[in-house]
């Protein structure tokens, strides 16, 4: 899959330290199930603490969190990760 599109249903590191991502200017999140809500996390981890974009968000059958703002962080020593949860999950994500 190209770097940057996640097709998931589990939890994942989307982007895992030291990978020299560059600038980050979107992330689109979607409940691509066609019929059961998605519980979604998506924070920035440095191995000990973890800082949440979004906590425990449930996003109902087909919605899309799209983030715009405030997505810069330092890949040398955090990573970007995704918890998700639901009965058989189906979340896409694109990183732009």
């Amino acid at each position: 899959m190209e770097y940057g599109l996640y097709n998931l249903t589990a939890s994942a590191t989307l982007i895992p330290k030291f990978s020299s991502r560059g600038v980050i200017n979107s992330i689109s999140i979607c409940n691509a199930s066609a019929s059961n809500t998605a519980t979604i996390s998506l924070y920035l981890d440095d191995d000990t603490n973890s800082t949440h974009f979004v906590k425990n968000l449930v996003m109902p059958v087909g919605t899309t969190l799209i983030l715009t703002e405030g997505l810069s962080f330092d890949n040398d020593s955090l990573a970007l990760k995704i918890t998700i949860a639901g009965t058989s999950p189906d979340v896409q994500v694109i990183i732009k």
